[in-house]
């Protein structure tokens, strides 16, 4: 039995596949609800059990044990054109569909010009859908599914298919459709979109549930688990003829916003030809600078002599938000790197706890770069 809140209910959903005579299980007894309103995506690494999850309550396939409980219509776009008909033209592709979704001819008759227009294809609308570009046909599968009536809608990767104008629209489109109550399950593997978009994430790994909970905590947990296929670890010090890359450090691994953190870089030169260290910092998302030009346009490092060196940089207290970073450290020439060491040092930044305070929008969980700008009014008028 379900409260009203909740609309989708998972309980010790199992898969199990047979697989060279063994047993593998794509999920082993996870359970979670949704809710009504909610905005949930759903992340891991490939083969972590996402797009299983995704068709068994889809209905496209059978649980090996467990059950799946929704109310209302549920709506899927798994793949790119399913149940599209090759030989029938968008036109006719949109009513067969719609039908299929259950929409009378009547009902079918209100949405299909909005839909045409949604897509942006109306000039291809009477060509054979074979002849369409994966491009279109997203564009008319979305259409369709965004203008048929829905209480859940699970949506798996196809949303990162096409430009970024329908791209925006679409994803607009749904979170409208949130804010009015309906339910969105999303799998990406574009954490931006997630982070932008989702309240809610679920991280999958190995078939279970690792955690459930608020997205950027999600975020952090997935690249913590794909770290090591992704970045292997580098042990310095790394060298070759020109020059050698001894050691990068940080004062500490965890600061406080408002200090100051001093990046710390031992390397050796041993040619004369114009050679310096570089980084760049990158947070989960994004890399987010670099201060190559800084280091270009020093002249004393331009034309230090071969030998030994240590040098630090000291980046401005609250230039960056709460979050993890990462450097990349290169030794370079003007033309490019002779060594490089990605995501060799990891620290962290904290601010002081002050309660769970909900963004304005949650794309601001995302950015990272808070510089201290000036604001001042330059005219006024008041409304009397």
């Amino acid at each position: 039995m379900m409260s009203d809140k909740i609309v989708l209910k998972v309980k010790d959903l199992t898969k199990r596949f047979i697989v060279d005579g063994k047993d593998f299980f794509s999920l082993n007894a996870i359970n979670f609800d949704v809710q009504k309103g909610e905005f949930i995506g759903i992340i891991g690494s490939n083969g972590s059990g996402k797009s299983t999850l995704l068709k068994i309550i889809s209905e496209i396939i059978t649980p090996t044990s467990g059950s799946v409980d929704f109310t209302g219509k549920l709506h899927s776009i798994l793949d790119i054109g399913t149940g599209f008909h090759p030989e029938l033209s968008g036109y006719e592709n949109i009513r067969f569909n719609s039908a299929l979704f259950g929409l009378s001819k009547k009902e079918v008759d209100k949405v299909i010009e909005p839909i045409i227009e949604f897509s942006g294809i109306k000039a291809f609308i009477n060509e054979p859908v074979k002849n369409y570009s994966n491009g279109m046909y997203l564009r008319l599968a979305l259409s369709i599914a965004l203008f048929v009536d829905f209480d859940i809608l699970i949506v798996d990767e196809v949303i990162n298919v096409g430009d970024a104008e329908f791209r925006e629209k679409a994803l607009n489109t749904i979170v409208k459709k949130v804010q009015q109550g309906k339910t969105c399950i999303l799998v990406s593997h574009d954490m931006n979109i997630i982070s932008e978009l989702c309240n809610t994430c679920i991280v999958l790994e190995k078939g279970e549930i690792i955690y459930k909970g608020g997205t950027k905590k999600a975020i952090e947990l997935y690249y913590q688990s794909i770290e090591e296929k992704l970045y292997p670890k580098i042990h310095l010090p790394i060298q070759n003829e020109t020059g050698a890359l001894v050691s990068v450090t940080t004062t500490k691994n965890s600061y406080e916003l408002d200090e100051d953190i001093l990046i710390t870089i031992q390397f050796e030169k041993r040619t004369e030809e114009a050679i310096y260290p570089l980084f760049t910092l990158k947070n989960n998302f994004a890399r987010l600078f670099s201060d190559s030009e800084i280091f270009r346009e020093a002249s004393s490092l331009n034309h230090l002599p071969p030998g030994h060196y240590t040098i630090t940089c000291q980046l401005p207290k609250n230039l960056i938000k709460s979050g993890n970073y990462v450097l990349d450290v290169f030794l370079t020439t003007h033309e490019k790197a002779i060594l490089s060491a990605e995501s060799i040092c990891r620290f962290s930044v904290k601010e002081p706890d002050k309660g769970e305070i909900k963004p304005i929008h949650q794309l601001f969980n995302v950015v990272s770069l808070q510089p201290k700008c000036e604001w001042n009014i330059l005219s006024e008028k008041q409304i009397i």
